[in-house]
């Protein structure tokens, strides 16, 4: 935010009782998140508050040992309330926290990206549409949505995901909510929801999502297609509490259980009409490719297998899928498109037939159809 201000530790400390010394910690590394100072009051301590109450060291000589978050305490209060005297005599506008986002994270992030954040940032907070952002350019803002935005933006400098941050996602025109447990929902699943639902048209179908993480694929069916009754199960707990909560908000009705593919505890024979499924198929050795967000926030063992069982998941469905489909019955996948060769030869040893690969958006193959 243009002048905002954090109080500077060193102007603090001359106001500070004698026996109260503060030594930082030594594994913290200097960044400065905050220019110069607007208020007159001398160098800005180059650590966020938040960061130095996370990693203080304080020593008390005194043997009273009372307050000992006094210190801090203090500090907060005046940076808070300072900060809220200048924004009540200048109150920032939407203009204003658009531009703090795009300054705060330029050269991090790619431009188009920043305007992506920025304008799920705003639909979260205000429902605000692209058009929205424009018309309410000098729309003043509250203290407490300026501080939210400030709060996003820092998390979004750690490489947190914006759809973490927010704790939602956007697919196939739901808002659904997403939080670590689960993967975030992308652009290319929708494609495999939309070609599933081109070939099913107005029948009626019985349907089964493997590993249905946050719900996305089953609750997107289930809405589109009126006719459908569907299953999901995945083996995740958390991620079973995330898709039933997905449903339930949205009005899927999506029966959600806790089954692990490679070791089913439920195995019904000839009663699915389609069974889908985007499971685990990253490769070990692909971790250098990945971006560092998926890495660091995203749950690794929805991502990832080894390299010398790449292909355990699609196994497992294709043999669950021969018991489990009926006749003329359509298994969709998927798939790693550096597999995409073996999991059609996979497919035919499993008996498949009339096996078709899809292209997604970016013209890579991403997704396969088959008929028991």
């Amino acid at each position: 935010m243009p002048g905002s201000f954090t109080f500077p530790i060193a102007f603090v400390s001359a106001w500070a009782p004698p026996y109260i010394l503060w030594y930082p910690s030594p594994v913290m590394t200097p960044r400065c998140t905050i220019t110069a100072p607007t208020i007159g009051f001398g160098a800005v301590y180059p650590f966020p508050l938040s960061e130095i109450s996370r990693q203080r060291r304080i020593y008390f000589t005194s043997s009273a040992g009372c307050g000992i978050n006094f210190f801090y305490m203090f500090c907060d209060y005046l940076t808070k309330n300072i900060n809220l005297w200048r924004m009540n005599r200048e109150a920032p506008v939407v203009g204003d926290a658009i531009r703090h986002i795009r300054n705060e994270l330029a050269g991090i992030y790619p431009a188009g990206e920043i305007r992506g954040f920025t304008e799920l940032i705003f639909e979260h907070l205000f429902k605000y549409s692209k058009t929205d952002l424009l018309i309410h350019n000098d729309t003043k803002l509250s203290n407490s949505a300026f501080f939210q935005i400030e709060d996003f933006v820092r998390q979004l400098k750690h490489h947190k995901p914006v759809q973490y941050i927010l704790g939602e996602a956007w697919f196939y025109g739901l808002k659904l909510e997403v939080n670590p447990r689960v993967l975030i929902p992308r652009q290319e699943t929708e494609e495999l929801v939309r070609w599933i639902i081109e070939d099913t048209g107005s029948s009626s179908v019985k349907i089964l999502d493997i590993g249905t993480g946050s719900g996305c694929i089953a609750i997107a069916l289930d809405l589109n297609l009126p006719l459908s009754d569907v299953e999901a199960f995945d083996k995740s707990a958390g991620a079973v509490e995330v898709a039933s909560g997905n449903a339930a908000r949205t009005g899927a009705s999506v029966s959600c259980y806790c089954d692990d593919i490679l070791n089913p505890v439920v195995v019904n024979t000839a009663i699915y009409d389609i069974i889908v499924s985007n499971p685990p198929y990253v490769t070990v050795s692909e971790r250098l490719l990945m971006d560092r967000n998926v890495l660091c926030y995203e749950p690794v063992e929805a991502l990832f297998v080894p390299d010398s069982q790449a292909l355990i998941y699609y196994e497992a469905i294709a043999g669950f899928g021969r018991e489990s489909l009926k006749e003329g019955g359509r298994l969709y996948l998927e798939i790693n498109e550096a597999k995409h060769g073996e999991v059609l030869q996979l497919l035919k040893r499993h008996l498949y037939r009339n096996i078709e690969l899809k292209k997604d958006i970016n013209g890579k193959y991403r997704m396969v159809k088959a008929v028991i």
